[in-house]
């Protein structure tokens, strides 16, 4: 699994691959966002082929790539958020 961090003046990006199916990766890492802010997601978008997720300070972007490939962008602070939905919009 390849992965890059980002680092920003207020914040983090990482952006990596997960190699499972959109489902499986969504729910590991809304799990994960909710145990490092502490906070319950509080902002939601799905489609089949991406997802955006907000909880606390911390922002989730899926891609789906192929059925067994999802593309992950993972951080926090202002600037990852604009990263992370400019790219999304960018790969969609």
């Amino acid at each position: 699994m390849s992965w890059n961090k980002y680092l920003f003046e207020d914040g983090e990006l990482i952006t990596s691959v997960s190699y499972l199916p959109m489902k499986p990766t969504f729910d590991e890492y809304i799990t994960k966002i909710m145990a490092f802010s502490r906070s319950p997601v509080s902002e939601l978008y799905q489609s089949k082929s991406m997802c955006y997720a907000k909880a606390g300070e911390y922002e989730l972007g899926l891609l789906k790539y192929n059925d067994n490939t999802t593309i992950v962008l993972l951080g926090y602070g202002e600037e990852a958020k604009c990263n992370i939905v400019s790219i999304m919009q960018y790969l969609k």
